[in-house]
C-alpha cells in the first residue's frame, strides 16, 4: 500500500549483487503485463547491460508466463521492446496497449520525451554519462503524476563530487519533502553476503570503529 499517496520515486545506493535490476524488470513486467495503458522504461548503463537485462529478465518473464496469463504482443524485439497490443488489423480485439522498453543511457537524448511513464527503472545510474539530462530534463517530465507510478534509481556508489553524488546529497538533505526517497543498502543487507566469524574471534578496536562508522 502506498501510504504517502504520491508517486513512489526511490533512489538506492547499494552493494553489488542484491538483485535490484531483476526487481526493476519484474516490477515493469507486473505493471504492464497485467494492466492496460501502462508504459515502462528501463535505462541501463550501456549496450551490453541492455542486452543482459533483456535476455536475462524481461524477455524470459514474458515468455515463461503460462498462456492464460501471457497477453498478446504486437512486437517483441530488443530495439522496440515488448509492445503489448493486438494486431492492428484485428479491429474486433482489444489489446492491453502497454509497453516495456529497455535503452542504454548513452543513447537516450531526452529519455521519455513524448511519453507518459507509469514505471521507470534506472540501473547503475552513477555510471550514466549525462545523468542530469536524462533525469531532470527527461524522465522527471515523463513520469505520470499518479500515486501508482513507480520510479527506481539504483546503483553502487562510484566516487564523490559527481552529479549523482550531489543528487543523492540533495535528496537526503530534503528528507520528506524530497522528490526521490533515499535508500542505502549496504552489503550485509543480504545475509548471503555475510560470513560468520570463526570460533574465538574477538572484536578489535579497529573493527569496533568500523562497525560504529557503518
Amino acid at each position: 500500500m502506498n501510504r504517502r499517496e504520491k508517486p513512489q520515486y526511490v533512489v538506492v545506493i547499494k552493494s553489488r549483487q542484491l538483485g535490484l535490476s531483476q526487481l526493476g524488470c519484474a516490477l515493469s513486467a507486473w505493471k504492464c503485463l497485467f494492466k492496460s495503458g501502462q508504459d515502462a522504461l528501463i535505462i541501463s548503463e550501456d549496450d551490453d547491460k541492455t542486452k543482459h537485462l533483456w535476455n536475462s529478465y524481461t524477455l524470459p518473464i514474458y515468455r515463461q508466463l503460462p498462456w492464460f496469463l501471457r497477453p498478446e504482443a504486437s512486437s517483441i524485439s530488443i530495439e522496440s521492446g515488448i509492445m503489448l497490443d493486438t494486431n492492428p488489423k484485428e479491429t474486433h480485439v482489444v489489446g492491453l496497449k502497454s509497453s516495456i522498453r529497455i535503452i542504454a543511457a548513452n543513447s537516450t537524448g531526452h529519455a521519455g520525451q513524448g511519453r507518459k511513464l507509469n514505471m521507470f527503472h534506472g540501473s547503475e545510474f552513477t555510471s550514466w554519462p549525462t545523468f542530469n539530462d536524462v533525469i531532470e530534463r527527461g524522465i522527471e517530465n515523463a513520469l505520470y503524476e499518479d500515486k501508482d507510478t513507480i520510479a527506481i534509481l539504483e546503483s553502487t556508489a562510484k566516487g564523490s563530487g559527481t552529479p549523482t553524488h550531489s543528487f543523492w546529497n540533495k535528496m537526503a538533505r530534503l528528507g520528506e519533502s524530497a522528490k526521490w526517497e533515499t535508500v542505502f543498502l549496504p552489503y550485509f543487507t543480504d545475509r548471503t553476503h555475510v560470513l560468520a566469524p570463526h570460533r574465538g574471534w574477538v572484536l578489535t578496536a579497529k573493527d569496533e570503529k568500523r562497525r560504529d562508522t557503518v
